[in-house]
């Protein structure tokens, strides 16, 4: 009786992590950051990768973001700060 109990809450809460969308396909952080972050943010702002960790999750509150989104968004800025500056031509 007691695994019985045990099996139905597990299933019960797989089902409701689907129906919360927690397991589904991956998100673009990119897409999160324009819908979400460049309301008020429009450069991407370049930290070390501890503190964008951070500031990641204050804004998930402050956003209203899920932590899937809150993940995705802080992959996508940690990818796009590793991306070196582009050089003019002209050496300067």
């Amino acid at each position: 009786m007691r695994r019985r109990m045990w099996l139905a809450a597990i299933s019960l809460s797989i089902v409701a992590r689907c129906f919360a969308g927690e397991i589904s396909a991956p998100l673009d952080g990119e897409q999160v950051y324009q819908n979400n972050c460049s309301r008020c943010h429009r450069a991407i702002h370049t930290f070390p990768p501890r503190m964008m960790a951070t500031v990641t999750r204050h804004m998930q509150v402050r956003a209203t973001l899920t932590r899937a989104e809150q993940k995705a968004v802080l992959q996508y800025l940690l990818e796009s700060s590793a991306k070196p500056l582009p050089v003019k031509k002209d050496g300067k």
